[in-house]
């Protein structure tokens, strides 16, 4: 005899969920947000630096560090600069073009070269 979970995981949640427009639309709406607090976070802890000796590298305060990686700020593109710079690293922003809605259910964006219209913004000066 099967045995029944008696539990959903992550994934399916997160499925389930998605299946709502309104849901969707707010979660790829965030994407880019979250995207960008994830890879600071990721920089910042493999260069085992803290909130604070980020912040005195970038010239900003911890408080401002840790409310942009709660997502909880919104950073101009000069902050995102001097962290990228802090953090050794180089800030790249992209335009992908949109996907129509039953391409987005097979496929992924499509760009005349295959890949997103990018523009590269150097952290350094």
């Amino acid at each position: 005899m099967a045995t029944r979970r008696a539990y959903t995981t992550l994934e399916e949640f997160k499925a389930q969920l998605m299946r709502d427009p309104e849901f969707r639309k707010v979660y790829e709406d965030s994407l880019p947000e979250f995207n960008f607090v994830r890879e600071i976070l990721r920089a910042r802890v493999k260069r085992k630096m803290t909130q604070q000796q980020l912040a005195e590298k970038a010239g900003t305060s911890q408080s401002r560090i840790a409310r942009i990686e709660h997502a909880d700020d919104n950073p101009s593109l000069d902050v995102m600069k001097r962290i990228a710079a802090a953090l050794d690293c180089t800030l790249e922003i992209k335009l992908v073009p949109r996907r129509k809605r039953a391409a987005s259910k097979t496929k992924g964006p499509k760009t005349p070269n295959g890949k997103g219209q990018s523009i590269a913004a150097s952290a350094a000066p």
